[in-house]
């Protein structure tokens, strides 16, 4: 049923490695900063009242420390979503968890950008192929009727397909797309959406 992996798809599966571990230290480095940012709004709060700060001056930092809650509850959002989520559910329950919290921030989008993340529900229809209800996928390329894209959800089970670009079309899209921050993906990637189906051969 599953065929060895080709050098093509192998050196392909390595740069998009390497452009996900890429993404994985991004969503690191934000973590630190917003716990940096928030170590140092502890520490100007604390030196404006030993100083008696002006009105305006303490007013600044409150809308900083506004501004970082706000980013705090979008990042760790995800995290919090994994941390509660249900077992033994299925994956249609999961992508609609992960969908619930990407439409709440403002992700729905009607169009996709070439360089950007998004996950969707997609019904194959090609015989003898496998495909994913719910990918999560970095846009490579798009055209009037389809786009591709790697989705990382087949990196669990590479030997399922011949190339890490899949090619998806318009018209079997089922859903809005829900756009997904590159430092966001290790977290959305731990959500069980994936959802592999093979279509049989009639």
């Amino acid at each position: 049923m599953f065929k060895p992996l080709s050098n093509q798809a192998r050196r392909l599966w390595t740069i998009f490695g390497t452009v996900r571990t890429w993404f994985s230290t991004l969503g690191k480095a934000t973590e630190r900063k917003l716990q940096r940012e928030e170590q140092e709004i502890i520490f100007e709060e604390q030196k404006l009242k030993k100083e008696n700060a002006k009105v305006y001056v303490y007013e600044q930092l409150q809308k900083r420390k506004r501004d970082l809650e706000r980013q705090k509850e979008e990042f760790y959002s995800f995290k919090n979503l994994i941390d509660n989520l249900p077992k033994n559910k299925s994956p249609n329950f999961y992508y609609n968890a992960l969908v619930d919290i990407l439409a709440r921030m403002g992700r729905t989008e009607e169009t996709i950008e070439v360089g950007k993340i998004y996950t969707f529900k997609y019904i194959g229809i090609t015989q003898g192929k496998w495909y994913d209800v719910h990918p999560v996928s970095l846009i490579t390329s798009k055209e009037n009727n389809y786009y591709k894209g790697v989705n990382y959800h087949w990196q669990r089970r590479p030997e399922y397909i011949e190339s890490p670009i899949r090619t998806y079309n318009y018209s079997r899209i089922q859903s809005m797309f829900y756009r997904i921050k590159p430092q966001e993906l290790e977290y959305v990637l731990r959500v069980p959406s994936f959802y592999p189906v093979l279509i049989s051969k009639r």
